[in-house]
């Protein structure tokens, strides 16, 4: 069980203060609350705790050699000073911090991964096919190879065209690029009057129907 109480209430005292050692963004809170490490999770952080205190007491010889005028570094005091924490292992205090370091990566570790995937489905459906809305598969912009004649060489000048709307899969580029030339060159016009093409080609249609 955590030291900190049951799963409903084991939230450290200055869990809400930013400026405790103690403080849990919001967002981590149940996470946090669910964590239960075992004795086993905490070694390594109960193991932390131990070498920070070690380590100060040997910065504390060093200023306190410093202090005294002494001549050079007393390397010999600060040893001696950061082997002593050592010996004395595991003190009060060290268990709370552990776990709370402890269920605090815990917490953020699982709001990564959920942040990882919810950037996943972001991106899958940012590049989702426009047209069939097919997920996990290649897209990409249609880019339609537009011709018309020239009219003194008797070829054919071409440019491409980069249709807006987003990616489309390989399935439907054909079929959207095909669309796009008929309604582009239905929508032309064929004479003085200002009939279209399209109005044109439904006139002849009609005429060989009747």
């Amino acid at each position: 069980m955590s030291i900190f109480g049951s799963k409903k209430n084991n939230l450290p005292e200055g869990y809400k203060d930013r400026n405790s050692g103690f403080y849990i963004p919001d967002e981590l809170r149940d996470d946090y609350q669910a964590a239960i490490p075992s004795f086993g999770d905490l070694t390594p952080y109960l193991r932390n705790e131990v070498e920070k205190r070690a380590e100060q007491a040997r910065q504390d010889a060093y200023a306190r050699h410093k202090a005294s005028k002494q001549p050079g570094r007393d390397n010999e005091g600060g040893r001696k000073a950061y082997e002593a924490e050592i010996q004395r292992g595991v003190q009060a205090g060290d268990e709370v911090r552990a776990e709370h370091y402890y269920r605090l990566e815990y917490a953020e570790a699982l709001k990564t991964e959920r942040d990882a995937e919810a950037a996943a489905q972001r991106a899958r459906h940012e590049h989702r096919c426009r047209v069939c809305e097919a997920m996990d598969v290649s897209t990409a912009p249609v880019v339609v190879r537009m011709t018309e004649p020239h009219a003194t060489r008797g070829r054919h000048n071409a440019m491409t065209v980069t249709l807006p709307g987003g990616p489309v899969c390989v399935h439907c580029t054909p079929v959207v690029a095909a669309e796009y030339v008929a309604t582009t060159l239905a929508a032309g016009v064929v004479n003085d009057a200002g009939t279209t093409r399209r109005e044109a080609a439904r006139r002849f249609v009609k005429s060989i129907r009747t």
